[in-house]
């Protein structure tokens, strides 16, 4: 398979601990999530002739007006069998924007992987952190995760970076060049 890219919005350590929490009151044990973040263009491959310094000088170039980030509600979606527990992150108009504007500027460079979601359908963009890829939720589980109350974790946001997978399920950040 060729070399997998995605540009995402990494969680602060602080607001790390809370996703762990949560995830400790909806499924009983920590997210095993390894690098939270906020996807803004999903794992795609480079085009032909479109090399990882290439793709990596045009995303150092992208620059986004600072914003100020917060949780918002648990949700959970399913995906090729999987139950994946997420939590959305606002203000999402503002992370659509940036997606698109970021996705407008890539997609000559790039082609979407289609393979991860359902019937490689890519949905609408709705802004979330994944915290368990396979809650197994029996549904008292998923009661009880809807009721859980509201969480009040801001964070300023004022970067974004592009990332490879160098393993299954492990990305690593590329250098600007």
């Amino acid at each position: 398979m060729a070399q997998r890219y995605f540009v995402a919005i990494s969680i602060p350590q602080h607001i790390q601990h809370i996703l762990n929490d949560l995830s400790q009151q909806a499924t009983g044990k920590p997210s095993p999530v390894l690098f939270p973040h906020i996807s803004l263009i999903p794992p795609f491959m480079l085009k032909d002739r479109v090399t990882e310094e290439n793709i990596s000088h045009i995303v150092s170039t992208i620059k986004i007006t600072s914003f100020s980030a917060h949780l918002g509600s648990i949700d959970m979606f399913h995906q090729h069998g999987r139950s994946l527990l997420i939590i959305y992150v606002e203000p999402n108009t503002i992370l659509e924007e940036h997606s698109t504007a970021i996705t407008t500027i890539l997609v000559p460079f790039m082609t979407i992987d289609t393979a991860p979601y359902t019937n490689g359908v890519i949905p609408k963009f709705r802004a979330h952190t994944t915290i368990d890829y396979d809650a197994r939720l029996q549904s008292e589980d998923e009661d009880r995760m809807k009721k859980l109350p509201p969480v009040s974790a801001v964070w300023e946001v004022n970067s974004f970076e592009l990332y490879k997978e160098v393993g299954p399920g492990k990305w690593e950040k590329v250098k600007s060049s």
